[in-house]
């Protein structure tokens, strides 16, 4: 990834190249003051508008195509390219169903501002079918109604099902959908001096003015399209575009990358419905009055967002679940007025028998918890510092007041505050279908309701303790202490651990970490592991609190994996960068019996005479905390070793305090030999650049299927994978949007080795400390070289700071559907690969099981890896809904008819 440096000496120059291409976009905001062709022509109205309209969208995706040698078309695999399903047929007609597809406000592929709000264009975006609704009170009284398009690659335009428009897309071999649109002249992807468009040489109108020909040259149009009126009916009417995706240049794979190029042949940059009469009602812009409505819980919420009553998707709160679990439903309060006095309230479910109203948790998502929207890829470092919704409290807001000075994701004509619902279904309930009523009220407005729809498959979902994927977040009690302003290992600070821990329980977290020194990369001031100083001066481990600690983690996440014993970090001794000799003895917290007082000591260098005697009453002390508890000894490990890993004398001293003891390794992959020639030293490893999700027909796979939780080799090396695999989740950066929570675990379960991630903060919260915007971790300078593999170099929390105590968020949640997902999707795997299990589902069962496992394995491909942004736009939040009751339903079938 780029330096921040980097990316803002690129944003400068985009800026400029950028403004030379605005015309076209300003020319469609601007047609309302546009001259008109006629008198009528003056009186037209806007009815829809890419830039102020609802759109419903369907996203296809395809490996590029090219010129071959013969001139033939070819296909490409340009890195982690995919095939994602086409719409399905009638997709255009003014009664197609279409609530799974995407719900929009554009503007979509705004290329005049590429730095912008926008959506970046990936190469693998092939086609976009895009549906706006419109109200005809009296077809009779419609007239001179004209619709112009801009786009890049090619387009069809539809009015109720029939063509009425159609630009550079001849289809001269009937393909339909899948016809590339007129290639563009390869002048185009290049600069005015001839060097190829990347990144960094932008076809800048400062360096040369030719270049702004280029620019606009990207540009095609339709304008003012006549469209018979006869084509309208009474009722809702629906406008459909459809963009092609040009054929790229013979040889463009080998030539740019796809997070580098600033011009690819395919978006829409504005579509305009205008008309005269009073027989057609307008579909621009926020409607007046207060709403509720049903969001996607993985969709990503702006506070300008509002509610479009004519579109019937977002009138049914839709929950889909199994038995013992929790899922998520997501309403929204839009008004354009300030929001007072808001209150939600829940129904009974009544279906196969009543849930309670108690069983459904309603929460209030606020708007200033996590700073920023994204900050994946290059092109959208630029909205850090913009709130999103996250943080979840019991209790809404008092007033959700329209902002004066609006950022890019607020306006001044309205506010939105969402409802979260999360409904607990018990493992005893009946399967069906259950309805209810959301009620919410407002000062000021009728009470509004929304009905709720509850889908419960028959099947069982584990307990989160016995869940099968990995997680292993990084739990910061320093920084609960900080927060909430209390004396370490005091009685409150326990209270408000034991909430954490509580939280990290519904995920099912495998690891736990006892920081046996002080002022590690974690951050921590003092040791977990405390040193009593005797009346002679010696001292005497006290591992009080690392039990006191294990067991709060036991009470909520069951048994561990890997408990990971922390008497090592990089100032300690290492075997990389230089870094070979001790810098500092290891930091320890001593503590006066007599006073309760701390003080800062120093255990032995590793390497000297006393470094053994120091150390082994130690793990003495927690091998048996592990045995009064039943814990498996083999699961304490020494940690956390990364590029920089412990030098030969760490190594000698640890091994024999723990014979047999492995480690934890969290960092890139390798390097080996440290660990043996197959790794045997390594007990947990949580590796960068491992973990990313392909589409299941990647030829990287040979043929065969990867899943998670069956990897015995390490692909990276070939050699046998002897300890737990999990990914360092770096790409998960704190302002990724809510999706990418929703699939991080079960991207790895499908189609990579990992089963999980780990080496991610869990509560690293930022700011707790005066002068330091940042987390806590790696603020000493015995903490410091590790760099972008920090705990936080990916993710800080999962949880957020509430008045009283820490609350979920929305990412959390997201998490925790997804960790219920990814169990339904290892049983359903394991009986496909299992011959008995499959014969007793059946052939017919199996293939639509496969089928629908891996079109949520093409749509995980495409958001899902590193350097790649297409979660806002490619995932389909609402599909993805409905995909997930599909596979609690086919749990349900195939668990029937194995007899599980």
């Amino acid at each position: 990834m780029a330096s921040l440096a980097e990316v803002k000496t690129v944003a400068a120059m985009a800026a400029a190249v950028m403004l030379a291409g605005a015309a076209f976009v300003k020319d469609l905001a601007a047609a309302d003051t546009a001259e008109p062709r006629d008198a009528a022509a003056a009186d037209q109205k806007t009815i829809l508008s890419s830039s102020n309209s609802y759109w419903r969208i369907w996203l296809t995706h395809r490996r590029i195509q090219m010129p071959g040698e013969d001139g033939k078309l070819v296909e490409r695999l340009y890195r982690h390219g995919t095939r994602t399903a086409l719409p399905e047929a009638g997709w255009a007609l003014p009664d197609f169903d279409d609530k799974a597809w995407v719900r929009k406000h554009g503007p979509f592929f705004r290329f005049a501002d590429v730095w912008g709000m926008a959506e970046q264009i990936y190469p693998g975006m092939a086609l976009l079918c895009a549906r706006g609704r419109f109200e005809v009170t009296d077809p009779n009284n419609v007239k001179d109604m004209t619709v112009s398009v801009g786009y890049r690659g090619g387009v069809v335009v539809y009015l109720n099902g029939k063509e009425i428009a159609r630009g550079h897309v001849p289809d001269p071999e009937k393909k339909g959908l899948e016809a590339p649109a007129e290639a563009y002249p390869e002048e185009v992807y290049r600069t005015a001096d001839g060097k190829l468009l990347d990144r960094l040489n932008l076809p800048d109108p400062n360096k040369d003015p030719a270049n702004a020909e280029i620019v606009k040259k990207w540009e095609r149009r339709l304008n003012d399209i006549n469209i018979p009126a006869s084509l309208l009916r009474k009722g809702t009417n629906v406008l459909a575009v459809e963009v092609h995706r040009s054929v790229f240049p013979k040889g463009w794979d080998k030539m740019a990358r796809e997070d580098q190029t600033p011009f690819i042949p395919f978006g829409l940059s504005g579509v305009e419905l205008k008309a005269f009469g009073e027989g057609i009602e307008a579909n621009v812009g926020r409607p007046k009055g207060v709403h509720l409505w049903a969001y996607a819980p993985s969709e990503r919420l702006l506070e300008k967002d509002y509610c479009t009553p004519n579109d019937p998707g977002i009138m049914v709160l839709k929950v889909v679940g199994a038995k013992n679990g929790a899922f998520p439903g997501h309403a929204v309060v839009s008004s354009t007025e300030a929001i007072k006095g808001l209150k939600a309230e829940v129904s009974d479910l009544r279906g196969p028998e009543v849930i309670p109203a108690k069983a459904i948790q309603v929460r209030y998502p606020l708007a200033q918890s996590r700073k920023g929207l994204c900050m994946k890829g290059l092109w959208d470092w630029n909205l850090a510092g913009y709130q999103t919704f996250d943080m979840l409290e019991e209790t809404p807001p008092a007033e959700v007041p329209i902002p004066e000075k609006p950022n890019p994701t607020q306006t001044k004509d309205g506010i939105c505050q969402p409802i979260w619902l999360t409904v607990n279904v018990p493992k005893d309930a009946r399967a069906g279908e259950y309805s209810g009523m959301l009620t919410a009220t407002v000062e000021g407005a009728p009470a509004m309701t929304l009905p709720i729809k509850l889908n419960v498959a028959d099947w069982t979902l584990p307990d989160p303790k016995d869940f099968q994927t990995e997680v292993g977040f990084h739990e910061s009690w320093e920084t609960v202490a900080l927060q909430y302003k209390v004396p370490l290992w005091s009685e409150r600070h326990w209270e408000l651990l034991d909430k954490i821990f509580m939280y990290m329980g519904m995920v099912g977290q495998d690891h736990v970490h006892i920081y046996m020194i002080a002022k590690s990369h974690a951050g921590n001031s003092e040791s977990m592991v405390r040193w009593v100083k005797n009346a002679d001066g010696s001292l005497t481990p006290d591992l009080s609190i690392a039990a006191r600690y294990l067991d709060l983690y036991l009470k909520y996440c069951g048994k561990p994996k890997v408990i990971c014993a922390i008497p090592w970090d990089i100032y300690n001794g290492g075997n990389n960068r230089g870094l070979t000799k001790a810098q500092f003895p290891p930091k320890i917290t001593i503590i006066d019996p007599k006073t309760g007082m701390t003080e800062e000591g120093a255990a032995p260098h590793y390497g000297t005479p006393e470094a053994v005697p120091f150390w082994k009453p130690v793990y003495e002390g927690l091998l048996k905390m592990l045995k009064d508890r039943g814990l498996d000894p083999a699961t304490l490990m020494h940690g956390i070793a990364g590029d920089t890993g412990p030098n030969a004398a760490v190594v000698a001293d640890l091994n024999t305090v723990l014979p047999g003891g492995k480690w934890v390794f969290q960092n890139h992959a390798g390097p080996w030999d440290l660990w043996g020639k197959n790794g045997e030293s390594i007990g947990a490893a949580a590796l960068v650049y491992i973990g990313s999700c392909k589409d299941p027909d990647d030829e990287s796979y040979r043929g065969k299927r990867w899943y998670g939780w069956q990897q015995e080799i390490n692909p990276i090396n070939g050699r046998p994978k002897n300890y737990v695999l999990s990914c360092f989740g770096r790409f998960t950066f704190p302002h990724s949007c809510p999706a990418e929570r929703r699939t991080l675990l079960e991207q790895f379960v499908a189609g990579s080795p990992c089963l999980g991630v780990s080496r991610i903060g869990f509560d690293f919260w930022p700011g707790v400390v005066a002068g330091r915007p940042y987390s806590i971790a790696s603020r000493y300078d015995t903490g410091l070289g590790w760099g972008s593999a920090g705990i936080t170099a990916g993710e800080w929390s999962y949880v957020s700071p509430g008045k009283d105590g820490p609350v979920s968020t929305i990412v959390f949640e997201m998490l925790r559907a997804g960790a219920q997902e990814s169990e339904a999707r290892i049983f359903l795997e394991k009986a496909l690969v299992d011959p008995a299990k499959r014969s007793k589902i059946g052939e017919d069962l199996a293939k639509r099981i496969q089928t629908e496992l891996d079109a949520r394995q093409k749509l995980m491909a495409i958001v899902g890896g590193y350097g790649r942004n297409e979660s806002y736009f490619s995932f389909n939040s609402w599909w993805w809904e409905e995909s997930t009751g599909r596979i609690y339903e086919y749990a349900a079938e195939a668990a029937m008819k194995i007899g599980s």
